[in-house]
Parts: C-alpha cells; structure tokens; sequence
C-alpha cells in the first residue's frame, strides 16, 4: 500500500512457476499493478537471499526483475548499471521500463518531501551539521527503565568504574583495544572527561561473574554495559549477549547502568533488572556521546522509545510483598 511496497512471495495460485515476485511479471506486473491497480514503487527484498540467488545465472536474472516490474533494487551488485545498459543497448530490457521506473521513483521522493531544499545550505559551517547530529542523538536516546533510581551518575563521585562489553564471541575475540574501537571511543572518552579516571574492561563473560567479584570484595563507583551485538535477522540476541543480560541482575551490591547500541529489547528479556537501560539506538558518535550526557544528567531523558517495550513490573511489586522475619533489618 502507499507509494512503496516490498515484493518478496511466491504465489503459486497466481504464477505456477513458482517464481520468487521479484522474477515473477504475473504477480509484480500482471496482479499488482494490472489487477490491483498498485501504481506505487515497487522494492525488491535483499538481492543477496537465497529466493532470488537460486536461480541462476546471475545476469538472466537480474534481466528478468527489471522487466517482471521492480523499481528499486536492495543490495544488488555494484555491475547492475553497466548490466542494465548493455541489456537495454540490446533490446532485452524496454527502455520504457526504466522511464516507468524513474518516473515512480521520483514521484515518491517528490511526495515525500526529499526533493525540497535541504533546510541545511551547503555552505553551513561543520559545527552546524555537528550540533543538528547532537540534536537528533540525544531526542532518540531513550531511557527505557530505572525503577531504582540509578541515574544520573554524579560527576565527581565516578572514580572508579566496571566497563562490560557484550558482542558476539568472535568480536569480543578480535578487539584488541576496546576503547579505541569506533562503537565504544566516545563512550570511554566523555566518561573520562568527567572524571572517571580508573576504568577496569572485561569482554563478555558468564552471568556469575559479577557477583563472583562481589563476593571477594570489588566494589566500583558505577557499573556499565556497552550491548554492542547488532541484530540484522531475529530480535532476540545471542546467548553470549543474554548472558550479560543476566550478569548485570545477578548482583547484591551494584545496580548497574546498560546502554544498548542497536536492540531497543535488552529491557524486555530481563523485565527485573535492577538496572538502568538505555536505548541509544545507534553507535553514531552523536549517540555516545548522547548517552554518557544522559547517564551524567548534563541533559533530561526527553526521547521515545520507536518500539513499544512494555515492561511489566507487577511480578516485582508481587514479590516485594512477600516477607520473612528473619531477614528482617535491625533496627
């Protein structure tokens, strides 16, 4: 529906090729736009999936999304235009069917508004575009939950802190110098600037570790995850990454803070945390920076979450009413 749609089925009870849409002028041509009168630009999905790569050679099919109706293609390869030309020259491509195509196309950016002048001029100072990026980072930078109160850090009583980093075991393995890593140097240089001056780094790890050390007496002005795992495919993160998630709410002594760089659900696979999350939503400068600014207090939580996370804190409340005598505080 709309301007765009992303073609990706196989519909047998339209083309009994089995065609992928993408290959398939019965379905992106014949019922999209002749039947269902969907004038529109039509996307394909990801050119590198194994519904389009099956069917072989590359160039034939290539040939063959053109002209079965798609406007714009994800991810092909970087020959496409030299391939789409000579398939034109050669009259096995329509050129009316790249008209139609840059017709829809730019109809949909007219609509959108991304053909009006740009409201930054192209001879706007580089500090302009700077503060526009800080901005936006820091309107998108979410503070999902805190039920503990664990923010802001107070500057100047952050001496000493626990720096966790989650990714997958292979990245983890392969970072040499994670505070010079580009997801993370902003992070530990704002948090440096603000006077943490001892910062212990552990990569990954089970979900006792940190109150293992607990155990045997460490104690840090603040604890910090960094969840650095992207999640192009599934919404739920690794093992590796839960594990972290269950080490930062296995603790008797700190309440830690976590910053997510790309899943805004760390919240959501641990509802009980003790900690503070936050959703930066992208490992951007801008959002780094963004995030040690939120976690200081130097700017108020003022963003919205883009998903929503809905965590429900009834079990916590259900919990805290359950007590025992002998556990009881003297007085």
């Amino acid at each position: 529906s709309g301007r765009a749609g992303l073609v990706r089925a196989v519909l047998p009870c339209v083309d009994d090729r089995n065609f992928p849409a993408v290959l398939s002028d019965r379905l992106s041509t014949g019922l999209l736009r002749d039947e269902l009168g969907f004038d529109g630009v039509l996307v394909s999905d990801a050119l590198i999936m194994s519904g389009f790569v099956s069917y072989r050679t590359y160039e034939k099919r290539m040939i063959a999304m053109v002209n079965a109706g798609i406007d714009v293609m994800l991810w092909p390869e970087e020959n496409i235009f030299d391939l789409v030309e000579k398939a034109v020259s050669w009259g096995d491509i329509p050129v009316e069917r790249i008209d139609e195509a840059a017709r829809r196309v730019l109809e949909m950016k007219f609509a959108s508004g991304v053909m009006d002048k740009s409201p930054l001029p192209d001879d706007l100072p580089e500090e302009e575009y700077a503060s526009v990026s800080n901005r936006i980072a820091e309107k998108g930078t979410v503070l999902v939950m805190d039920r503990n109160n664990v923010l802001p850090l107070k500057q100047g009583e952050v001496k000493k802190a626990l720096v966790v980093i989650s990714d997958l075991p292979d990245k983890l393995a392969a970072m040499a110098k994670p505070e010079e890593d580009k997801r993370f140097v902003h992070i530990f240089k704002g948090l440096r600037e603000r006077g943490v001056s001892d910062i212990e780094i552990k990569l990954g790890g089970n979900c006792l570790d940190l109150l293992d050390a607990e155990l045997k007496g460490a104690r840090y002005d603040a604890v910090i995850y960094i969840f650095a795992e992207a999640q192009p495919y599934a919404i739920r993160p690794s093992v590796a990454t839960m594990e972290l998630v269950w080490q930062m709410s296995n603790t008797i002594v700190h309440n830690a803070v976590a910053i997510s760089l790309y899943t805004p659900y760390i919240s959501k696979e641990n509802p009980i945390t003790p900690a503070a999350v936050i959703n930066a939503c992208s490992s951007c400068p801008a959002s780094q920076r963004a995030a040690v600014k939120l976690m200081f207090g130097e700017i108020p939580f003022q963003g919205k979450s883009s998903v929503d996370i809905g965590v429900d804190y009834h079990s916590i409340g259900e919990w805290d009413k359950i007590e025992y005598k002998s556990l009881a505080k003297e007085n």
